[in-house]
C-alpha cells in the first residue's frame, strides 16, 4: 500500500471515529435532555399537586373548627336546635333538618362533597353526599392532630380527601364527623394549571371516568428509540394509602411536542457532521494527490542512482519538505561519486590485510597440537583459493566477500573446541586433586588454587581434631578376602564421611582404617558429628553389613585447642596436615576408649568449648570419666564420656544418676579406692546397663 493511500485511510479513519464520537455525544445529550425534561416536568406536577391538596384540605379544616371568616363553626353551637343535639337523637330527618342547609350551603362553595356522621360505636349514622343509599366507604375515622398529613378516603369507588374529627356534648364524645372532598375537583383544578391529566390505575378507587384510561396509557408511555415521532407522555407515579389498601395515581403530561423538537436538533446534528466529514476526506484526498507529485519523482530517481545511473538528475522548483528530498538526492548523487573512490582504495587495503591474517594464522598454527594445526591449515588453504577466484566487480553498492574474515571465524572455532575440552580436562583434574588435598586447606591456607601452594606454608589456627578408629579391624580382615576388605572399608567411609563434612569438618587422612578429621569452626560441631556418626554405624550394621561378619565397633576421641596447619615434604611431594599437642592428645583419647569401654571420650577443653555456648541439652548427655595420663605430657588430662549417641531409655537413666556417677569418679581421682568401690557397687546395682560403670568397677577391684 503506498504512503498516500495509508495518510489518506488513517486520515478517513480518524474523521469516521471523530464522528461516530459527536455522534454518541449527540445521542446521549439527546437521551440527557428528555430524561431531565421528564424528571423536572414530574416534579413540577407533583409539587402543584400536593400545593392542590394541601389547600382542600385547608379549607376543610378551616369549615370544620371555625367556620367562615369572623363567625363560630356549627359544631360549637349547642341547644335543642343544634346540629350536636340533633345528632344525639339518632333521627335522619332533624339531622338533615339542623344539617342539611350547612352542607348544601358548602358543597354548592364546592368546599366539600361528602359530610358522614358517625356514633360513638363508629357505625354510620347518617350521609350528606351519597347518590345513593348502601355506598361502600373506606373511612378513616381516628382524627388525630391538626399537624397530621393529609388523609386519603374512599367513598363509593371513588377517591377523597378527608377530615375526622369527634364532637361533644358536655364534655362526653357523641360522634365523629367526617368531611370528604372528591378528587374529581381538583383534578379538573390541576389539568386547567398544568395541561395534564391525573388518572387513577386502581380498580377498586377511581378518579372519574372521563379521564385516559390506564390501558391506552401504558401503550403511549414514552420510548426514547432513534427518531421516535410518535405520542410521548411523561408519567409521575404516586401512593396514597386507603386504609389497608394502597390507590396508585398517575400524572399524565404529553411532550410529544418536546421529543419532536429535539429529535429534529438531532437529526440537524446528524447532517452537519455527515457534511463536515465529506467535505474535510475531499480537501485531504486533494491535498495529498498534490503534494505527493513531486516525491514520486523523487523516488524515481533514487531508484536510478541505486541501480548504478550516475546521470539522473532532479530539478529542486519547491521550497517545502519535498523541495528537501531533492536536495538530499542530488547529495546522494555527489556521495556515491566519491564512494565508488573510496571503494577502490578500500579494495587495496583490504587485500594487504588479508594477506597479513593468512601470515599470521600460519605462525600461529605452530603453536598447536598437530592435529588441530593440520586441520587450520587446510582452511588456510582453502580461503586463499576463494580470495584468488573472486573477480572484481565494480557495481557501486556491489563488494567481494571478505575470505578472510570466513577465516578468523573458522580459526577461532577450532580453538573454541580445543580450548573447551583443555578446561574440562584441567577441571576433571582439579576435581581429582581435590580428593587428595582437600579444599579446606587451600582456604585455611588462603590459597586459590592447589599450584600455589609451597612446601612450609602453615598457619596456627584453633581447630577441633577428631581421631576415629574400627575395633578389632585387624582380626575382622584376616577372615576376609582382600576385594571383600576394602569393600566393607569403603562402605564404612561412605557411611562415616557425610556426618562429618555435614558439621563443616573435613578429613585430614586416611590411616588404614582409621580416620582424622579437622573441625575449624565451634567444637561442638565436632562433638554432634561423633554422636552422628555412632548412630549411623549401629544403622550400617544392621542393614549394611554382610551376615557373616560381626557389628563394627569404633572408637573416637577428640580434643580441641591451637594447631600448626600446613604443608610438609618436598616440590616433589608435598601433603596437607596438621601437627601439635592437641592432636596428640587426640589420639590418645581415641586409644583410651578401648581401658575404658567408652566409644567416644572428649578432652576437657572441648567440654570446657561446650559450656561456653547454648549447649545445654549435649552438655547434660556428657559426664565425667577421670583425669588420664598423655603419652608425652606430664599433666594429666581430663577426659569426658560424651553418651549422646545411645537409646533414649539409657540416656535418661544416665542422666537421672549422673551425679552418684561423678562422685564415685570423683573418690577414685582422689586414690580414696574403697570409698569408690562401695560407690560404684551401690551404682551399678541400680543400673547393671552401664558398662562403663562395670568396668571402671572392674578396674577398682583388680
Amino acid at each position: 500500500m503506498l504512503l498516500k493511500t495509508k495518510i489518506l485511510a488513517l486520515f478517513i479513519t480518524s474523521f469516521l471515529i471523530i464522528g461516530l464520537i459527536l455522534l454518541a455525544q449527540n445521542f446521549r445529550a439527546r437521551s440527557i435532555i428528555e430524561e431531565t425534561a421528564i424528571s423536572e416536568i414530574g416534579a413540577a406536577h407533583e409539587i402543584i399537586w400536593d400545593k392542590i391538596l394541601q389547600s382542600a384540605n385547608r379549607e376543610l379544616k378551616l369549615y370544620a373548627f371555625k367556620g367562615e371568616p369572623g363567625s363560630t363553626s356549627i359544631w360549637g353551637l349547642r341547644g335543642s336546635r343544634s346540629p350536636i343535639s340533633a345528632i344525639e337523637t339518632r333521627k335522619p330527618k332533624r339531622i338533615k333538618r339542623a344539617i342539611g342547609k350547612y352542607f348544601d350551603a358548602l358543597k354548592e362553595e364546592k368546599i366539600l362533597d361528602h359530610l358522614l356522621i358517625y356514633d360513638e360505636q363508629k357505625n354510620l349514622v347518617y350521609h350528606f353526599g351519597a347518590e345513593e343509599a348502601g355506598l361502600t366507604n373506606n373511612i378513616q375515622l381516628d382524627w388525630g392532630t391538626a399537624l397530621e398529613p393529609i388523609v386519603f378516603a374512599g367513598i363509593d369507588s371513588k377517591i377523597a380527601v378527608q377530615l375526622a374529627f369527634p364532637i361533644f356534648s358536655n364534655g362526653r364524645k357523641v360522634g365523629t364527623i367526617v368531611y370528604a372532598k372528591e378528587l374529581d375537583e381538583l383534578a379538573e383544578r390541576f389539568e386547567y394549571d398544568t395541561q395534564a391529566k391525573i388518572i387513577s390505575a386502581s380498580d377498586i378507587f377511581k378518579i372519574s371516568d372521563r379521564l385516559l384510561p390506564t390501558e391506552q396509557i401504558a401503550a403511549e408511555t414514552f420510548l426514547s428509540n432513534f427518531l421516535n415521532t410518535g405520542p410521548a407522555y411523561s408519567i409521575s407515579t404516586l401512593l396514597y394509602p386507603i386504609g389497608t389498601s394502597v390507590v396508585t395515581l398517575k400524572i399524565v403530561k404529553d411532550i410529544t411536542a418536546t421529543v419532536n423538537a429535539n429529535n429534529t436538533s438531532f437529526v440537524y446534528s446528524l447532517i452537519a457532521i455527515a457534511v463536515f466529514m465529506f467535505v474535510i476526506s475531499i480537501i485531504v484526498f486533494f491535498i495529498l494527490s498534490r503534494g505527493f507529485q513531486p516525491l514520486n519523482s523523487a523516488i524515481r530517481a533514487l531508484d536510478a542512482l541505486a541501480n548504478g545511473d550516475m546521470s539522473v538528475s532532479i530539478e529542486q522548483k519547491r521550497n517545502d519538505e519535498v523541495g528537501q528530498i531533492s536536495l538530499a538526492v542530488q547529495a546522494f548523487r555527489k556521495t556515491a561519486l566519491e564512494f565508488e573512490h573510496m571503494k577502490e582504495k578500500s579494495r587495496v587495503e583490504q587485500n594487504k590485510k588479508r594477506n597479513n591474517i593468512f601470515r599470521a594464522s600460519e605462525e600461529m598454527v605452530s603453536l598447536l597440537p598437530e592435529q588441530v594445526g593440520l586441520k587450520i591449515r587446510n582452511d588456510i588453504s582453502k580461503m586463499q583459493d576463494l580470495s584468488e577466484k573472486s573477480t572484481e566487480n565494480k557495481g557501486l553498492f556491489n563488494a567481494t566477500e571478505d575470505q578472510s574474515l570466513m577465516l578468523v571465524e573458522k580459526i577461532f572455532s577450532r580453538l573454541s573446541t580445543e580450548i573447551t575440552d583443555q578446561f574440562s580436562k584441567q577441571r576433571n583434574l582439579t576435581s581429582a586433586y581435590q580428593r587428595f588435598v582437600p579444599k579446606e586447606l587451600l582456604e585455611n591456607l588462603n590459597k586459590q588454587i592447589i599450584t600455589e601452594i609451597s612446601p612450609g606454608d602453615h598457619i596456627q589456627k584453633d581447630v577441633s581434631v577428631l581421631f576415629s578408629d574400627i575395633r578389632s579391624f585387624t582380626t575382622i580382615a584376616e577372615s576376609l578376602s582382600a576385594e571383600e576388605t576394602f569393600l566393607l572399608l569403603n562402605n564404612y567411609l561412605a557411611m562415616a564421611l557425610p556426618e562429618i563434612t555435614a558439621k563443616n569438618g573435613y578429613i585430614d587422612k586416611f590411616i588404614g582404617d582409621a580416620i582424622m578429621a579437622i573441625f575449624t569452626d565451634h567444637p561442638v560441631n565436632s562433638v554432634l558429628s561423633a554422636v552422628q556418626m555412632l548412630k549411623a554405624l549401629e544403622c550400617f550394621n544392621d542393614t549394611k553389613l554382610s551376615s557373616h561378619i560381626e557389628p563394627l565397633k569404633i572408637g573416637i576421641g577428640i580434643n580441641s585447642g591451637p594447631v600448626i596447619l600446613g604443608t610438609l615434604g618436598t616440590a616433589n611431594r608435598l601433603e596437607g596436615t596438621v601437627v601439635g599437642d592437641t592432636v596428640n592428645i587426640a589420639a590418645r583419647l581415641e586409644n583410651l576408649t578401648k581401658e575404658y569401654r567408652c566409644p567416644l571420650l572428649i578432652s576437657e577443653a572441648t567440654f570446657g568449648s561446650l559450656m561456653q555456648g547454648d549447649n545445654l541439652d549435649l552438655i547434660d548427655k556428657c559426664r565425667k570419666l577421670d583425669i588420664a595420663e598423655v603419652r608425652g605430657k606430664s599433666d594429666k588430662v581430663a577426659i569426658y564420656e560424651v553418651f549422646a549417641w545411645e537409646k533414649s531409655d539409657i540416656i535418661e537413666a544416665k542422666i537421672f544418676s549422673k551425679v552418684e556417677f561423678e562422685k564415685a569418679i570423683s573418690a577414685k581421682i582422689n586414690d580414696d579406692v574403697e570409698t569408690a568401690i562401695r560407690l560404684f557397687e551401690a551404682y551399678c546395682k541400680n543400673n547393671l546397663f552401664d558398662t562403663v560403670a562395670l568396668n571402671q568397677l572392674e578396674l577398682l577391684k583388680s
